[in-house]
């Protein structure tokens, strides 16, 4: 028959449990209510570097948003915003002309809906993704006939050959766009501007990058170095959350403990003869089940196999826990592990070894 505990060790074990049932998980909302933006959502990091161009008066404004992610297919949707023109201020008479904004087309691929026929080539894009309209805008901006500031692009994402899906949490991607503004009566170059930049997809962090050109002075009279005046070249980055890694992290180290655990107790069990309960047979099996579980909830792991973090911590858990699910189920074959002629291996057999090597050394 059990003995008894002491009414004061009932208490004191009932009080610790309540107050870590309490504390975890207030502490822990409490640290996630106070993480910033950028580690839950992705909010951009907007870095511009360069000078603008002194003999430009004019310079459009624009805002971006990162909206969506397609890693297979290696494209990204932004969004652009126009947020502010210099031309534009309170006197009507200023006679502010159309703007042309145009992208490098060879970073976006080729949209369905457009005309395919023309092939990829490093000529100077000629057609405008957006056509800035400053006068319309300038007679106020509650002009619910016109259309919205705002347009899409989807871009072409790049990565480095150690840094694609087989990296995963580890893989980074990026996106080059270079925009450029002219006006539409004289084909005069208008400076562009990037604001601030925003990455809406949870579990994704963006950075971006914006250099703002000046007009290239040529080294000689051939003027081969002259270029367009005004021009941005923009390096959007995305990469997987801190807390996506550390969630990913958590997983595999996980993986390990509890298949080392599983090992353990199977080694104990099979080779050296210590008594075990067959309830214990079950849980090598179930444990592959649940891993296979979590591993798809990894935000973003790639489909099927092949990733840094299977080759690190699901295949040589999977391969221990089935060598200790079959040992474990095969010993049933030649003995009974929970037979009362056994031996349990607990810690006061552990502390008796110790012990023994101890006053005998």
């Amino acid at each position: 028959m059990a003995s008894r505990r002491s009414p004061s060790r009932v208490i004191f074990c009932f009080f610790t449990s309540l107050l870590f049932v309490v504390a975890v998980p207030t502490l822990w909302i409490d640290l996630v209510l106070r993480l910033p933006p950028s580690s839950t959502s992705g909010v951009s990091n907007t870095t511009v570097k360069g000078t603008r161009s002194k003999t430009i008066d004019r310079t459009i404004i624009l805002q971006a948003n990162v909206v969506s992610a397609d890693i297979l297919q290696t494209t990204m949707v932004t969004e652009w915003s126009i947020i502010w023109d210099t031309c534009v201020n309170p006197d009507p008479n200023n006679n502010c002309t159309a703007i042309n904004v145009f992208f490098d087309t060879n970073f976006s691929p080729l949209d369905p809906i457009h005309d395919n026929t023309r092939p990829y080539s490093n000529n100077k894009p000629m057609d405008p993704i957006f056509l800035w309209n400053a006068t319309y805008f300038e007679q106020g901006l509650a002009n619910f006939d016109s259309n919205s500031l705002t347009f899409r692009a989807k871009l072409t994402l790049f990565t480095n050959d150690v840094s694609y899906l087989s990296a995963y949490p580890f893989d980074s991607y990026y996106a080059d766009i270079v925009i450029f503004t002219q006006d539409v009566l004289t084909n005069d170059s208008v400076s562009v501007d990037l604001s601030t930049s925003y990455g809406l997809i949870s579990g994704i962090k963006t950075t971006t990058d914006a250099v703002e050109y000046s007009p290239w002075q040529p080294k000689n009279n051939l003027g081969v170095l002259q270029g367009l005046q005004g021009a941005i070249h923009i390096y959007m980055n995305i990469e997987r959350s801190a807390l996506v890694i550390t969630y990913c992290l958590i997983i595999t180290i996980t993986f390990w403990m509890v298949t080392l655990v599983i090992c353990l107790i199977m080694i104990a069990t099979v080779f050296f003869g210590f008594r075990q309960r067959n309830e214990i047979i079950v849980v090598p099996i179930g444990t592959v089940f649940a891993f296979t579980q979590l591993q798809a909830s990894m935000p973003g792991a790639p489909d099927g196999f092949g990733d840094i973090l299977d080759f690190a911590g699901v295949l040589p858990c999977f391969v221990l826990l089935s060598i200790s699910a079959i040992t474990m189920v095969g010993i049933y074959l030649f003995a009974n592990p929970d037979d009362p002629s056994r031996r349990a291996f607990t810690w006061n057999e552990l502390k008796d070894a110790l012990y023994y090597y101890i006053y005998n050394i």
